[in-house]
């Protein structure tokens, strides 16, 4: 049995070979069971569970009840403990601590990733208000990721990431999947408002994340359309904090977590000067260039289309972004006019043939090119 460096006696048993695997969940069991009983000591000993769920994750080669305990116990101890963490350096561990599943081999992430996605929804329900840092969402979005392009993960993922970005989560009966996010929050389909967490520290993160069920084709056309308009909301933030009475504010909260510690607070413009350039520059153009690729290159012309579409929602909403004439000048020579000559030479191959499929990929060509246009 292996056991980490420093470890007792119980390390060993925790991850013992397959003959005594019903002693080692038993004493993962105690284990975990004696660090939630102690929440008040949970600093001093959450070390010493990483330490052994480490070495479970990183050592299974298929999927065993041992590493399925491993997992979900981590999980449970980050959702028992995170909402009631009011340490911002506790929460940023418990956060962290997931990161072990990026170890998991292929095989076994994709034995549990849809009870993994399953679990991260509720933990979003419950705790989204203690992830404070850049890291800890990034941490949660690249695990929502992971479940985009699984069949049955990939519905409990997105509505986790539609509810973290304060977009209606689809209903039993039918109703959208996402809606587009304009203002901080937004109503769910049973009408209750969902706060939106899209800040200027992890907006970079949800934009990935929501690209990732862009390109995903489970669930069909629709859930990547609502996905697009995923994107389209975390523009409407970057907007919204740019401008208006909750600017100033705003700017200075992203300048103390990005500024070296101890700096002193820039003058409220410089600040608000800076955020609009971090925005522009940063994932603003991430969702342009994004829209633009799958305007471009998607297959399925309704998501091609709904893309452009955006696209032209996002370029027009840009005003309270307040981008120099130098910008608008790059974007239409570095992005605009090429998409157009993309989207005209796709005219022309969909041109090429005479049969009825042809025909109609030629029609939904024109038609995404008249929209680009």
């Amino acid at each position: 049995a292996a056991s980490p460096a420093g470890g007792g006696a119980g390390a060993g048993l925790v991850v013992a070979g397959p003959e005594d695997e019903d002693v080692a969940l038993f004493c993962l069991d105690v284990l975990v069971g004696v660090t939630l009983r102690n929440k008040d000591r949970a600093k001093a000993l959450l070390p010493h569970v990483y330490g052994y769920l480490r070495i479970v994750v990183q050592s299974a080669k298929a999927p065993s009840p041992l590493v399925e305990r491993a997992i979900f116990e981590l999980v449970r101890v980050c959702r028992r403990l995170l909402p009631v963490s009011d340490d911002l350096n506790l929460s940023d561990e418990l956060l962290d601590s997931l990161r072990l599943m990026f170890a998991l081999e292929p095989a076994v992430a994709d034995a549990f990733i849809e009870r993994i996605a399953r679990e991260l929804c509720v933990l979003v329900s419950v705790a989204a208000d203690k992830v404070r840092t850049q890291k800890g969402w990034d941490t949660i979005c690249k695990l929502l990721m992971a479940s985009a392009r699984h069949p049955d993960a990939a519905a409990h993922g997105f509505s986790a990431l539609s509810r973290i970005m304060g977009a209606a989560v689809a209903s039993e009966d039918g109703a959208a999947e996402g809606a587009s996010a304009a203002t901080p929050a937004a109503a769910t389909a049973e009408g209750a408002i969902v706060e939106s967490r899209v800040r200027p520290w992890n907006v970079k993160s949800f934009v990935e994340a929501a690209a990732a069920f862009v390109d995903a084709t489970q669930g069909g056309d629709a859930r990547s359309i609502a996905a697009i308009s995923l994107l389209s909301s975390a523009c409407a933030s970057m907007c919204a904090w740019c401008q208006g009475d909750d600017a100033v504010e705003t700017a200075l909260a992203f300048a103390s977590l990005t500024s070296p510690q101890g700096a002193s607070p820039p003058p409220p413009e410089q600040a608000v000067t800076s955020l609009r350039a971090h925005a522009l520059l940063g994932p603003w153009n991430d969702v342009v260039g994004e829209l633009r690729r799958v305007g471009e290159s998607e297959s399925r012309a309704g998501v091609r289309d709904d893309a452009l579409l955006t696209l032209q929602r996002v370029l027009l909403a840009a005003e309270g972004l307040h981008a120099p004439p130098t910008h608008w000048m790059m974007l239409i020579d570095g992005a605009l006019l090429p998409m157009a000559a993309a989207l005209g030479e796709r005219c022309r191959a969909a041109g090429a043939g005479r049969t009825p499929a042809a025909a109609e990929a030629r029609v939904a060509a024109e038609r995404t090119a008249r929209i680009g246009v």
